[in-house]
């Protein structure tokens, strides 16, 4: 009689499982709906009478004459050359700068002695154009012998404008360059 019983719950659990397992896996067919819509303004199809990009207005003549006449200048405030690491710190003065203005910011350097003064070296400045200080690493002042009279002149340069060529020095652009940790 036990043997009858086991056999029953092995045969039940075999044919539910089956009936389970097929379950699970038949596709079950869904009834569709059917939905009258009515038909209103809102189904119908309109034309656009414009684009929906906006169009940038073009710039007018006096505005950019205007702009291309707008003082743009980085003067430099008091500059500061750490021998040691070899770094250059400015403070500088932005006057009606954008901070979308293109550009770079070039430093110019030159050397006051005896014979008259000289071009040392030109370095270009990446930074923000607003910023108030700038701290720079520049490598043309390495091999300078003598720091004593170094002045810097500060000059703002557009990506469009020729870089190659270094302004002529002027007494009243030109910022003495204080020397820190000389020995």
């Amino acid at each position: 009689m036990i043997k009858h019983i086991v056999g029953f719950v092995i045969f039940t659990f075999i044919i539910g499982t089956s009936a389970l397992v097929a379950a699970l896996f038949s596709p079950v067919q869904q009834k569709f709906k059917s939905v009258t819509v009515s038909s209103g303004d809102h189904y119908t199809y309109k034309r656009r009478k414009r684009c929906r990009r906006k169009k940038r207005p073009k710039p007018r003549p006096h505005f950019k004459r205007s702009y291309r006449r707008e003082l743009r200048s980085a003067g430099i405030i008091q500059a500061i050359y750490d021998v040691r690491n070899n770094t250059l710190t400015t403070s500088h003065d932005v006057k009606k700068m954008s901070y979308r203005r293109k550009g770079a910011t070039h430093f110019h350097f030159y050397v006051k002695d005896g014979a008259g003064t000289r071009h040392v070296a030109t370095e270009r400045v990446v930074s923000n154009l607003q910023a108030p200080k700038i701290v720079g690493v520049f490598d043309g002042l390495k091999g300078l012998d003598t720091y004593e009279n170094l002045y810097v002149i500060s000059e703002y340069k557009s990506y469009r404008s020729n870089w190659s060529a270094a302004p002529r020095f002027d007494d009243t652009l030109a910022v003495p360059v204080l020397i820190k940790n000389r020995y």
